[in-house]
């Protein structure tokens, strides 16, 4: 999918999935707005991940979240965050990877991704992530 343009139509100065439904340069700031970016974040990890031949990543500085109430009553929130467990050293799938990333971009965990030393993803503040790679991924 094309993301570059529907990134370029995106409002550019959002930080967090928390200002959903705020007015940002005179536009209110999208559900479905945020959804594109996300999406094409995950995306990008998955991809990466796939010309890595990676299945798996372990789990890493994992913060312990709780989701209240408050958060499960939430448009970000969906059943399968409940679901999933993390933990301080344990390996997840390519499937589990996917929902926990949306879990981190959308404040409800925090936690680093590894494999060995040849792969990373890290997420920052201001919905910055970092991926890293040993592989020779030029070509791709």
């Amino acid at each position: 999918m094309n993301y570059q343009w529907q990134i370029n139509n995106v409002l550019d100065e959002w930080t967090c999935p928390s200002e959903i439904g705020k007015v940002i340069k005179g536009n209110e700031f999208t559900f479905e707005q945020y959804l594109i970016v996300e999406n094409a974040y995950i995306d990008t990890i998955m991809e990466f991940l796939k010309v890595v031949e990676q299945q798996t990543l372990r789990a890493i500085q994992v913060s312990d979240r709780s989701i209240s109430q408050e958060d499960k009553r939430s448009v970000l929130y969906e059943q399968k965050f409940s679901d999933i467990g993390i933990k301080e050293d344990m390996t997840y799938s390519i499937i589990e990877i996917r929902t926990i990333c949306k879990m981190i971009l959308r404040n409800y965990a925090d936690c680093q991704f590894y494999a060995k030393d040849h792969f990373f993803v890290h997420f920052s503040w201001d919905y910055y992530m970092f991926i890293g790679s040993s592989h020779d991924i030029s070509g791709h």
